[in-house]
């Protein structure tokens, strides 16, 4: 994997191999800070959240298993793909790339929360996000990529992070502990539950 840039508006700061995505909100933030903050309110996006590709590994189907990392600022929370009563879904947008015909999300199973009465599903502190990566055609993978996601608090904001990775075609693998972790995300996956049965009673005076 090469190095990678992070783009945070017009302006692009060179960075390491492991850090290769930045926050920016889409409201008028600064971004004086690339670290956390230690109180609950965020002043800059990365204050709010800070986000990774971990490289991963060459399937051996030839795909390419990689992985999002969200880590989140104490008291901030994000959404999974289906968040419920509220919340913003994150999505996706890969038409950047090259050498890319699918990017599939390996969602792990998200939290249940309830604030100011309404319920919703996601997660808190850090999520893994694995990510398998078809190709078209063997060679380089040249990831290029826009997330969009919304983060919690007291308030919400969304944030857009511009991912960007490069997974050559000798070298797709990642740390030892990087792929533990993609790996561990892989078998908390949502399973299937067949057979379930609900019933419904009326309350006689009405229910509150």
């Amino acid at each position: 994997m090469t190095a990678s840039r992070v783009y945070m508006g017009a302006m692009t700061y060179p960075i390491s191999n492991t850090f290769v995505a930045a926050c920016f909100g889409l409201a008028n933030l600064g971004f004086a800070s690339l670290g956390f903050a230690p109180a609950a309110v965020a002043e800059s996006p990365a204050d709010m959240a800070r986000i990774e590709v971990l490289p991963g590994w060459q399937m051996d189907n030839g795909h390419q298993m990689a992985a999002i990392r969200i880590t989140l600022a104490p008291g901030w929370h994000t959404y999974w793909r289906a968040p419920g009563e509220a919340g913003i879904p994150p999505q996706f947008d890969w038409s950047g790339s090259e050498n890319v015909s699918a990017v599939t999300v390996h969602w792990p199973v998200p939290e249940l929360f309830s604030q100011n009465g309404m319920w919703y599903l996601g997660y808190e502190r850090e999520v893994v996000l694995p990510i398998e990566i078809t190709p078209n055609a063997a060679g380089d993978i040249a990831l290029d990529g826009v997330m969009d996601l919304g983060v919690c608090n007291d308030i919400c904001m969304p944030l857009q992070a511009a991912i960007g990775a490069t997974f050559a075609q000798n070298a797709r693998t990642g740390s030892l502990a990087d792929s533990g972790q993609i790996r561990k995300a892989l078998t908390d996956q949502p399973q299937k539950i067949t057979g379930a049965r609900c019933s419904a009673t009326p309350c006689p005076t009405g229910c509150a």
